[in-house]
């Protein structure tokens, strides 16, 4: 029996840990994002389609104000994106930073 039940409101001080979300651009993946920026994570979105994408980091950055976001172009059905995506890392220039 798990004593500890998941509780996205208990999660651990994320500050300084960066994550990589893929399929963060909505619905199960956009509310992981959430959680993980509201705990002081550096979010990076990887998702198939900029727009989409940019969107999702941009209502991101409208719920959690003081989070850090930013997105990566990921399409996992194309086996040359995932390389790609892994090489470019954290350091994507589509990244950006709330103030």
């Amino acid at each position: 029996m798990n004593t500890n039940p998941w509780n996205p409101g208990r999660l651990p001080d994320l500050r300084g840990r960066s994550t990589l979300v893929t399929g963060g651009s909505g619905g199960i993946g956009f509310h992981v994002t959430e959680q993980l920026a509201s705990a002081g994570a550096r979010v990076t979105v990887a998702a198939r389609s900029p727009d989409r994408t940019r969107t999702a980091v941009a209502a991101l950055r409208a719920s959690v104000p003081e989070g850090h976001a930013g997105f990566v172009p990921l399409d996992l059905t194309d086996q040359e994106s995932v390389p790609t995506t892994v090489r470019r890392g954290f350091r994507s220039p589509c990244r950006t930073r709330r103030r």
